[in-house]
């Protein structure tokens, strides 16, 4: 039998003082299989709504590319078109119980169909393309996906120990000094959704977790007004997501900071699993696979109209 994982879970972003608009997008979600009932002589209320087994967590930052047309609607969209796809086309309660591989192909997907729809709904004649870093953070207890484009970062802090599970998809050919005194500078991104480049290439991982396992997600704004040691500091020592999320925006800066925190906390009626001895994180990097394999496998075709039909699509408040 399943136990119930608790989740402590919270996000928050602010605009910098450099920019008129926040460019940065979250979302936080659970993802469940239900059912209403409207009539029968069980012994249920009508109207009630049952739950499956099943149980998701879904997490995403996403910031805009300040140099493309409009970064904060490039960034809401991508957000949008993901949880979109979770909520209409992802059979994610199929996949949470499958293979690793199985769960890649799905995300390589979902960053795919982001990054179609996003070049769509932005098509004119302006050569700038919109562009917009996503990282992303699927939960199916124990398991973790995490995908990744762009230099927004995922960690995860474990006893005490904090380790960067995306690498930053940035070039830079300034001398280390340079960069150094031009630290609050933007990268140039290789790897984004939109953009200059058409081709994606979206970066997945796997990761075990375990009971204590603190978990976030951050846009460059949060990495670069904390450092390394100081966000282990935070992580290790908050005593709630929320509280994690208000020390990592504490201060200002010209950057927009969004973060999202989550604490795994022990499961109910099993605390002394907190206090088992801990091993490293297990990662695993999974291989692109050509798009029209994954076409096949997970992604049904849809034209304009089709997205049309669907309605309107859920938005994140800036």
């Amino acid at each position: 039998m399943k136990t119930t994982q608790r989740i402590d879970v919270h996000g928050l972003s602010i605009r910098g003082d450099g920019h008129r608009k926040n460019h940065d997008h979250f979302a936080i979600a659970s993802l469940s299989k239900s059912m209403r009932l409207h009539q029968s002589n069980l012994t249920l209320d009508d109207e009630s709504l049952v739950h499956g087994h099943s149980q998701g967590h879904l997490f995403l930052v996403a910031d805009g590319i300040s140099d493309g047309p409009a970064p904060d609607r490039a960034s809401g969209a991508a957000v949008d078109s993901v949880v979109s796809y979770f909520l209409n086309e992802m059979p994610w309660y199929h996949l949470a119980d499958g293979s690793p591989e199985d769960v890649t192909l799905a995300l390589e997907d979902a960053l795919h169909n982001a990054q179609d729809e996003l070049l769509e709904s932005f098509a004119s004649k302006d050569r700038r393309k919109p562009g917009t870093t996503l990282t992303l953070a699927f939960v199916f207890w124990p398991n973790l996906y995490i995908a990744h484009v762009g230099d927004s970062r995922c960690y995860l802090n474990r006893s005490g120990t904090l380790r960067q599970l995306t690498t930053d998809h940035c070039q830079d050919d300034r001398t280390a000094a340079e960069a150094k005194a031009a630290a609050h500078v933007e990268h140039r991104l290789w790897n984004a959704l939109g953009g200059k480049r058409a081709i994606l290439k979206p970066e997945v991982r796997h990761v075990r977790l375990l009971p204590g396992d603190r978990l976030a997600l951050v846009t460059d704004g949060v990495t670069q007004a904390n450092p390394k040691a100081e966000l282990r500091t935070i992580l290790e020592r908050c005593d709630s997501a929320e509280d994690a999320c208000d020390r990592l925006m504490d201060g200002s800066g010209q950057d927009d900071r969004t973060a999202i925190v989550a604490r795994f906390l022990p499961p109910e009626g099993i605390e002394s699993l907190a206090e088992e001895a801990v091993p490293s994180p297990h990662l695993a990097v999974r291989r692109s696979v050509p798009k029209p394999e994954r076409n096949r496998k997970v992604r049904a075709t849809r034209t304009c109209a089709d997205r049309n039909r669907r309605g309107p699509n859920w938005r994140i408040a800036q």
